[in-house]
């Protein structure tokens, strides 16, 4: 979307911050896993990004570097 923007080809797009979401998403998982108590619904906040707003938001929580490989392990006791 990024590109498209860009390139003129879209005048906005909307992002809920997926790189901020994983990391809400197993914040919870732990807290549920831990017995602790869990939101039951916890999100960053849509907000609509166009060429006249882009500079003001923080686009490492929009998009993950290119190299980003997820790698997740559990260790159980």
């Amino acid at each position: 979307m990024l590109d498209a923007l860009n390139s003129g080809e879209v005048l906005g797009f909307a992002t809920q911050y997926p790189v901020l979401e994983g990391p809400i998403g197993l914040d919870q998982a732990v807290q549920a896993l831990e017995h602790k108590p869990v939101e039951k619904f916890l999100s960053p906040i849509p907000e609509v990004i166009t060429k006249d707003n882009i500079s003001k938001f923080n686009m490492s929580l929009v998009l993950a570097p290119a190299d980003f490989e997820g790698e997740y392990s559990v260790k159980t006791q």
